[in-house]
């Protein structure tokens, strides 16, 4: 509960500074070893992220973080969020629109590909060729981005 707090907390003060240069906020994890705690962000733009984007969100949201009591000692690390991410969240469907995707379906275990095309609340869409599907969300196992 207290780290879901934080990422809130965290997600507030960061997100705006991410969307204002033109990069939707993926993921934020916080982690502590050692009295120190690490925060990485990951961050996305179908125009890509290079390692400059990476350098100067951390410099710009590093100073913000810092200030913050409850992250003692801190790391940061930018990121984007590979080309073969495992999708953690719904949010992350629309995040990724236009991208190619492969899944799983939890019933039968096929491997269904193609690019996403729309996702609402309950369904995605994917094209593969001339042909488009549609799977319910809760039917899909495991979604991964892939480059194809």
């Amino acid at each position: 509960m207290q780290d879901r707090i934080l990422l809130e907390k965290i997600s507030k003060e960061i997100r705006p500074v991410i969307e204002g240069m033109g990069y939707s906020l993926v993921e934020i994890k916080v982690g502590r070893s050692r009295g120190i705690s690490k925060v990485s962000v990951v961050i996305y733009s179908n125009r890509g992220v290079t390692l400059k984007n990476c350098e100067d969100i951390s410099r710009l949201i590093y100073p913000s973080l810092e200030v913050m009591e409850e992250i003692p000692d801190l790391t940061l690390e930018v990121s984007s969020p590979g080309i073969d991410r495992v999708l953690k969240d719904d949010r992350e469907y629309e995040i990724f629109n236009g991208r190619g995707l492969q899944i799983i379906i939890k019933e039968t275990n096929e491997v269904v590909q193609g690019i996403l095309i729309n996702a609402d609340n309950d369904y995605i869409s994917l094209k593969n060729g001339d042909i488009i599907k549609r799977y319910r969300k809760d039917s899909i196992r495991k979604a991964r981005l892939r480059d194809f």
